[in-house]
């Protein structure tokens, strides 16, 4: 999360020395959009072969922290 959060802070600074950078590697991003089923959806798929316990569980808002 701190680098996360750390990238958030240098992509809304373009006078920060790394904004050029970053912007350059993270490419066309904007973390406003989530799509929180369409993630939920690729885990279920990637945790197929997974018990069906943890597969509902990653499938859940509440599980996220």
């Amino acid at each position: 999360m701190p680098g996360y959060e750390q990238a958030l802070e240098i992509l809304a600074n373009p006078a920060h020395p790394e904004h050029q950078e970053l912007r350059v590697w993270i490419g066309n991003f904007d973390p406003k959009r989530f799509d929180l089923e369409a993630v939920n959806a690729e885990l279920v798929e990637s945790f197929a072969d997974k018990p069906k316990q943890l597969v509902e569980e990653l499938s859940t808002p509440e599980a996220l922290p």
